[in-house]
């Protein structure tokens, strides 16, 4: 999934169960992991307000997605429950999640909270 703004072109990377380990967890880096299916309006909505924050942070968090779909895996080791289910990952550690559709200013809140976490 990709887009443009303006003066850059921005990519949220496409997880699977596959490469989640090495990608997210020994990283080190920030994360936040959108999980949604194909299927799910409000995953549409979600990443669409995930894709603006994107053009925000794109020097300090990696935005991604996981398909429920093909990655049930994933889903249930985080106990997804309702779609879309975000993420918050900071060198390696889950610093927090959130459920269902999200205003912007609520993502912002949870994406400032993963940046300064300290393990």
């Amino acid at each position: 999934m990709t887009f443009k703004s303006s003066t850059t072109h921005y990519q949220l990377i496409d997880l699977t169960q596959a490469d989640f380990k090495q990608t997210v967890i020994e990283s080190g880096r920030a994360f936040v992991i959108q999980i949604q299916a194909d299927w799910c309006g409000e995953c549409y909505i979600m990443s669409t307000i995930l894709k603006q924050m994107a053009a925000q942070f794109a020097d300090q968090i990696t935005f991604g997605f996981i398909n429920v779909d093909t990655n049930e895996e994933i889903a249930k080791h985080y106990g997804v429950t309702e779609l879309p289910f975000l993420l918050f990952f900071n060198r390696g550690e889950l610093v927090d999640f959130l459920i269902g559709l999200q205003s912007k200013k609520t993502a912002l809140q949870y994406i400032e909270k993963t940046l300064s976490f300290e393990k």
